[in-house]
């Protein structure tokens, strides 16, 4: 549970700065340069979203807004499934007590939010702790 807690704890200073108001824009990383590409005409359908996208995407459609501080959402969600990963607590209670935990440390307006995050977190980085997700 140590290594956990470490973990969660981590996560949840990035999803404090995240969440703050003020912003950094030392620390954010470079704009895409705009240059134009071409790319030849696909016939088959679209690749499924997948890792920081899935993850971009779940949230917004959660009404989570990340405001371009995807940068710092996204380590946060990791620590959440390395929590998962790490801790020595029977699975009936590792999603209830890692969100309990994030509230504590996080700046998450209530516990959906939180529930939410940590939905879009296991969906993205680590799908096959699906089954701890409450129906």
């Amino acid at each position: 549970m140590k290594w956990a807690a470490y973990s969660v704890v981590a996560g949840a200073a990035c999803l404090v700065m995240a969440c703050s108001g003020g912003s950094n824009d030392a620390n954010k990383p470079p704009a895409p340069s705009s240059t134009t590409t071409t790319s030849a005409p696909t016939t088959s359908a679209a690749a499924p979203l997948t890792g920081d996208a899935l993850f971009s995407r779940r949230l917004a459609t959660l009404g989570i807004d990340t405001e371009g501080k995807d940068y710092l959402y996204i380590p946060a969600a990791h620590a959440d499934c390395d929590a998962l990963t790490q801790t020595t607590l029977p699975d009936d209670q590792k999603f209830s007590k890692i969100v309990e935990l994030s509230m504590k440390l996080g700046k998450f307006a209530n516990r959906r939010s939180a529930e939410d995050f940590m939905k879009a977190s296991i969906e993205a980085y680590c799908p096959t702790f699906q089954r701890l997700v409450p129906q």
